[in-house]
């Protein structure tokens, strides 16, 4: 049987612990990292998203969030 590497779950686990522990640099680095290794993983997205907005990356405008990196 083989292993399949699952690269981006094990960096968004790792970012989901970061955010657990307010480590949101870490958080957004490992989200990032979880992105780049798989463009459709959506709810890292949506989870760098509000780690971005908790460390005061985001901007609010007209209802919805624009992202700066």
């Amino acid at each position: 049987m083989s292993t399949m590497h699952w690269g981006y779950l094990d960096a968004g686990n790792l970012a989901g612990i970061y955010y657990e522990q307010s480590q949101l640099n870490m958080t957004i680095l490992h989200y990032k990292q979880a992105i780049n290794c798989d463009s459709t993983f959506i709810e890292a997205y949506n989870n760098l998203g509000n780690a971005l907005k908790d460390a005061g990356h985001a901007l609010k405008d007209d209802g919805h969030y624009r992202v700066t990196f």
